[in-house]
């Protein structure tokens, strides 16, 4: 472990600390070079370290089945946690307790790393195996007011534009509550509002900051809900601002390619008109419908 961490650049302030590396209790702890990197805030060195690891990796687990990725969200650590899940780490990794990295964010009360990890797709649902509590009952239990507000406000405001209440959607948005909480799906409010066809709303989130080309775990962006919905006067609003309209899911399949599929011709004409290509091939199968989920 000590080698990696010279060779990725690890510079030790004192000798001492590098003795510190070599120390059984690292290893009693089980951690790797990532954890360890992770555990003295070093940005830089766990950048170079991921680059000589495979993906899957990032994962790795000590002892108590804590990741990296769950190390710096116990220690504050926001910039390793950052680089961790930008690397491709899995931010719903549960350790041997069950507890997630947003559980031990939201425990801290740490809201900074909180918003980082809801932004990325998070789920603050996931219950722990010990106690069979959830990110919000922990902050919740220990008074953390701003995360319990991050964590709840997220939720509510994504029902709020699911269900098309302008009035209730517009006071949330005002009191600084998130755009970017995420379901289970990583379905964001803009992807609620749009594929139920409730433009004013998506006006008003993309006012406020929602990010027009999110994605869902499946890869669709708010467009491609907005053309499963059946909304024209949505798509029209999502292109007048920007939307992509050639953008692709996971799974291959443009707005223009669901317009076709579902038999939406005026949409697929006006989609066309916008300049969505006709050109592209076409994924074998369209991937199955969100409506159920919303």
């Amino acid at each position: 472990m000590v080698n990696l961490l010279v060779e990725a650049g690890l510079k030790t302030e004192t000798r001492a600390r590098l003795d510190d590396v070599r120390e059984s209790r690292w290893v009693s702890k089980g951690w790797t070079d990532l954890h360890v990197a992770v555990a003295f805030d070093r940005t830089d060195e766990l950048l170079s370290l991921i680059k000589v690891r495979e993906r899957g990796s990032l994962d790795c687990r000590d002892k108590e089945g804590r990741t990296p990725l769950h190390l710096a969200a116990s220690k504050g650590h926001e910039r390793c946690a950052r680089v961790l899940v930008d690397a491709g780490a899995d931010v719903d990794a549960r350790s041997n307790d069950g507890r997630t990295a947003v559980y031990r964010a939201a425990s801290n009360g740490d809201r900074r790393m909180v918003e980082m990890l809801m932004e990325v797709g998070a789920d603050p649902t996931i219950a722990s195996t010990d106690r069979g509590r959830s990110a919000l009952d922990v902050a919740l239990d220990k008074g953390h007011k701003e995360v319990v507000e991050i964590l709840e406000w997220g939720e509510a405001v994504l029902n709020a534009a699911r269900r098309g209440e302008l009035k209730h959607l517009e006071s949330l948005l005002e009191k600084d509550a998130s755009v970017k909480y995420r379901d289970q799906y990583g379905l964001t409010a803009l992807h609620a509002a749009t594929i139920k066809g409730h433009k004013d709303a998506v006006m008003m989130l993309v006012e406020f900051g929602s990010d027009i080309e999110c994605q869902d775990t499946e890869g669709h962006t708010p467009l491609h809900l907005a053309v499963e919905g059946g909304s024209i006067e949505t798509v029209e609003v999502l292109i007048d601002r920007g939307a992509n309209v050639n953008a692709k899911s996971k799974a291959g399949a443009t707005p223009l390619y669901m317009a076709r599929a579902m038999g939406y011709d005026e949409i697929s004409q006006f989609l066309l008109e916008k300049g969505a290509s006709s050109s592209s091939s076409l994924p074998s199968s369209l991937s199955s419908s969100l409506s159920s989920m919303l």
